[in-house]
């Protein structure tokens, strides 16, 4: 996958010229990420790193919501079967804070046949970490997408 916002640069005491930059740290979106499995939010958290996406990552639900209603996020993304929990009701409680930021069921799950009322989108965790990178940055570019 690409870079997004890939910026010409040349170095101003040399000829070498650097194909690309990320933006700034603080330009990066911020993407929030749940899941009960330690290994996918470490995936999640590598992956989109490398994509230039910070992600802040929990298992706990309870932290979920407080981060959500806390932080300026320009993402969510959530598994759905976890312990205190599923994640559509997760969806529709932090619906009730953030109406507008974008929502990716990121899950393996057989999901209820409503979850698109409540998400943005779904992404298969079989279709991998990168198809779910770019489902963010398609999100997050979306005409409908407001903090």
């Amino acid at each position: 996958m690409a870079p997004r916002n890939r910026t010409p640069l040349v170095a101003a005491t040399t000829d070498t010229h650097v194909p690309f930059r990320y933006p700034p740290v603080a330009e990066s979106p911020l993407v929030l990420c749940i899941d009960d499995d330690p290994a996918i939010l470490e995936l999640l958290e590598d992956i989109f790193t490398a994509c230039g996406i910070r992600a802040v990552c929990t298992s706990d639900c309870s932290t979920a919501l407080r981060i959500a209603t806390s932080e300026p996020l320009d993402a969510i993304v959530l598994d759905y079967h976890m312990p205190e929990l599923d994640g559509l009701t997760l969806a529709q409680q932090i619906r009730q804070h953030k109406s507008h930021v974008p929502m990716i069921l990121f899950s393996s799950a057989q999901l209820p046949s409503d979850a698109l009322d409540v998400v943005s989108r779904i992404v298969p965790k079989g279709d991998g970490a990168l198809t779910l990178a770019d489902a963010v940055f398609e999100s997050i570019e979306g005409p409908t997408h407001a903090a």
